[in-house]
């Protein structure tokens, strides 16, 4: 499913329950509305942002790229450690793990 395909549904199943729960219908009994009204909404606005999340953050396809001339970035080497360490040690904060949280251990 496309995301603006999702994103469409969403908006549309979040305005059928804001239309069952706000206006004051008579039409429809009342546990209709408070049951089907609600699940609208709540499911509609969470499709809107799902929609809308991955619509932004969607990668190109491979003929995407190709249409709109973007070229592969180059990878940049910052710093080589076989240059810096001639018998393959590592930098002290490379050979031990940092614990998770250590900063706050008191």
């Amino acid at each position: 499913m496309k995301a603006m395909t999702i994103l469409l549904t969403g908006t549309a199943v979040c305005a059928c329950g804001g239309l069952l729960l706000f206006p004051r219908l008579d039409i429809l009994p009342l546990w209709l509305v408070w049951t089907i009204g609600p699940m609208c909404w709540y499911l509609g606005s969470s499709a809107m942002l799902v929609g809308g999340s991955v619509s932004t953050y969607q990668f190109l396809t491979a003929r995407q790229v190709r249409r709109a001339g973007v070229s592969e970035p180059e990878t940049i080497r910052v710093m080589e450690f076989k240059r810096l360490m001639p018998f393959n040690l590592a930098p002290m904060g490379v050979t031990r793990e940092i614990p998770p949280m250590g900063g706050c251990v008191i």
